[in-house]
């Protein structure tokens, strides 16, 4: 590494400015007073695409839960944390509405 190397702890937040998009970024062995925002496009493609996928867990997941550094589609997928399409909760729930109504057919 080099004098001006510095490694990511973690991505905070995304800022837009236009087309322009930034990430604010937790540098290790720096206190959170020297994070420094920086263009989405100079960082570690990695880092953002990890950022990207717990931006879209629900905030209590993404709060709470911890991925181990560049969690793999595969991984994720088993531990079932991948967004589900809105068609597909909407089968489900029309799918549990038929067994209910045949539940109650049988009583």
């Amino acid at each position: 590494e080099g004098e001006g190397d510095h490694r990511i702890e973690k991505l905070v937040r995304e800022m837009r400015q236009g087309a322009r998009r930034w990430i604010l970024v937790k540098w290790q062995q720096f206190t959170h007073t020297q994070n420094t925002w920086e263009p989405r496009k100079n960082l570690h493609p990695e880092a953002v695409d990890d950022f990207d996928r717990v931006q879209q867990l629900p905030f209590a997941l993404s709060e709470l839960l911890e991925l181990p550094p560049h969690a793999t589609e595969e991984l994720l997928k088993r531990e079932q944390l991948l967004p589900v399409p809105v068609h597909t909760i909407e089968q489900y729930q029309e799918d549990e509405s038929d067994s209910e109504d045949e539940d109650e057919g049988d009583h």
